[in-house]
């Protein structure tokens, strides 16, 4: 019986090691999101391979050093294979599979994505967990051009809940691409109704404006948007384009390089652009941006327009 006591000592002794353990890989992690977030990535890296030795069972470690190794190295295929670390490391969780498919579709890899989605989906067990996939792979299916697969998912989420922003603003595009314009519409001004503070719900209202050539309302909506969220890349691409249409061509550039000056990969806002310069017969200005816009994935993601539009002005 005396040996009773030390035996539980020991399994308690181990026990609180444990949950010291677990709690300090916690915080390392934590303050390397701390160092990464300040632009201190060396110093991130080393934190964070510290509680990756305590606990290498977390695919959030592994992916939060993919983007720490990604921020030192610009090494997209590093990046990626922590990644599916991440992925390797947690199988039974559909999150990493979600956080690399919204990777994959960054780069355009987009059957990728799909692929991680489908599999996510197969994981899935909560109500909010199945909304985000819908969200995101219903968004993406609207994004490459089938709409129809995308409006499958996005009122499979509605069903799930009707009142997520998120959502209700990836339906409005693809009731929009469907050619339902006007359900479009009621659910855009229903996001605003819910959430008046949301830019994006503004950015679209202002987008469906303009596809009516209602170009003072876009203006106005965008106008909104841009009061929400100054600086924000695709209302102050919509709001040019706005703009170009009303003929004013100085604001209208202004706006779009602002926007590609923020997010120069943007291939609808080099399309604008050129648009305008074709206006200006500034063709030799024009083409360089469509060649810019097709090389930026437009075709990939909007159709044939800018193919035509060079055909039309850029091949002599």
């Amino acid at each position: 019986m005396k040996t009773i006591k030390p035996l539980l000592t020991f399994i308690i002794l181990l026990v609180i090691n444990s949950n010291i353990n677990a709690q300090k890989d916690s915080v390392l992690f934590h303050q390397s999101i701390d160092f990464y977030n300040n632009d201190k990535p060396k110093k991130a890296l080393s934190l964070i391979n510290d509680a990756i030795k305590i606990n290498d069972k977390n695919a959030n470690y592994q992916i939060l050093k993919g983007k720490i190794l990604y921020e030192i190295n610009k090494d997209i295929g590093e990046f990626f294979s922590y990644l599916t670390k991440g992925v390797e490391t947690e199988p039974t969780s559909p999150k990493p599979l979600i956080t690399r498919a919204y990777y994959y579709e960054q780069i355009a890899k987009v059957q990728d994505a799909i692929l991680d989605y489908n599999d996510a989906l197969k994981l899935a067990k909560e109500d909010s967990v199945f909304i985000q996939i819908y969200i995101n792979r219903g968004g993406l299916h609207t994004k490459v051009q089938r709409p129809d697969l995308g409006y499958e998912d996005l009122m499979k989420a509605y069903q799930l809940d009707s009142t997520n922003i998120g959502m209700l603003n990836n339906l409005a595009i693809c009731l929009d691409d469907l050619g339902k314009r006007k359900e479009s519409f009621k659910i855009l001004l229903k996001i605003v109704e819910i959430n008046p503070d949301f830019p994006p719900g503004w950015v679209n209202l202002g987008y469906q404006a303009s596809l009516r050539e209602n170009y003072d309302d876009a203006l106005m909506y965008l106008n909104k948007a841009d009061s929400l969220s100054p600086n924000e890349p695709f209302a102050l691409n919509n709001r040019g384009y706005a703009k170009y249409k009303l003929k004013d061509y100085k604001g209208a550039l202004k706006d779009i390089n602002r926007s590609l000056e923020i997010d120069p990969s943007n291939s609808y806002a080099y399309r604008n652009k050129a648009l305008i310069y074709i206006d200006k017969k500034e063709i030799d200005t024009a083409c360089e941006n469509l060649h810019l816009s097709q090389k930026k994935g437009f075709s990939l993601y909007y159709g044939e327009e800018v193919n035509e539009l060079i055909k039309k002005h850029c091949i002599k």
